[in-house]
């Protein structure tokens, strides 16, 4: 079974999107009834985290499969902080086993059964940890080539060679500025006019406002440039495309 927030399109089940007020009292109940507490904890911090409708579709979900309490056929998936606290309670309450993906910011990975953490994020080297060298995530060969064809029909290409840079964004351990822009991305802006290569270039929802004002000014003054999408601007998804038809990717971030 797996966990998501309701801003994503993949199939699971979805989690409350918590704001303000009520998004600061989760996480700070959270460190206090989900790392080591027991069945009561847990379900006193899904009635503070608006988590009853959870309780009652994942109830429902194992009702339908004939599955029992304490039963260790079922693994819960979650990938992301929010979904993880959501997972780790009703894992308390089913006693089942529990895996993350990345490291949750407020609980960490130790309370899960598994962890699936990428390389970058430095994971502790420990037996429910297994570490990755990227992301998890899925993909489909056939849509990258479809997507890829949908973005170059909209972003046509002159070179035949197609570089695509992806560039992260601000999180509590790294931050992307206007200097490491202009350092990092002038850097390949100038190597890809002299290979004759065209870029497509794409950020993260978290990519900095001056960050990104830094890489538009750089971008409308070279010629290597096909295609930038800011992605808090723009709420389609290139990645998918830019990796279906790009000779090389660039992944930019701070480590």
């Amino acid at each position: 079974m797996a966990f998501k927030n309701d801003r994503s399109g993949n199939s699971g089940t979805e989690v409350p999107v918590l704001t303000g007020a009520a998004k600061a009292r989760a996480k700070k109940s959270a460190a206090r009834r989900l790392i080591g507490g027991s069945r009561r904890d847990a379900r006193d911090w899904l009635m503070l985290a608006d988590g009853d409708s959870v309780v009652r579709r994942v109830g429902q979900w194992f009702a339908e499969r004939n599955i029992h309490e304490g039963s260790r056929d079922v693994l819960m998936i979650s990938a992301g902080s929010s979904p993880a606290l959501y997972n780790l309670a009703l894992g308390y309450i089913w006693s089942c086993s529990c895996a993350t993906v990345m490291t949750p910011s407020v609980v960490g990975t130790e309370p899960f059964d598994y962890a699936i953490v990428p390389e970058h994020d430095n994971p502790p080297r420990k037996p429910n940890v297994f570490v990755t060298l990227g992301s998890p995530n899925s993909v489909i060969k056939e849509e990258l080539k479809e997507e890829g064809a949908r973005l170059l029909a909209e972003y046509p290409p002159v070179s035949e060679t197609i570089w695509s840079i992806l560039i992260g964004g601000d999180d509590n351990n790294y931050s992307i500025t206007s200097e490491w822009i202009k350092k990092n991305i002038g850097h390949i802006m100038r190597i890809a006019e002299q290979e004759e290569a065209d870029l497509y270039i794409t950020t993260s929802r978290r990519t900095s406002p001056d960050a990104v004002g830094t890489l538009k000014s750089l971008a409308a003054h070279s010629s290597a440039v096909r295609c930038l999408i800011i992605a808090s601007e723009d709420p389609s998804n290139p990645i998918p495309g830019m990796i279906g038809f790009s000779n090389e990717v660039f992944v930019l971030r701070i480590l």
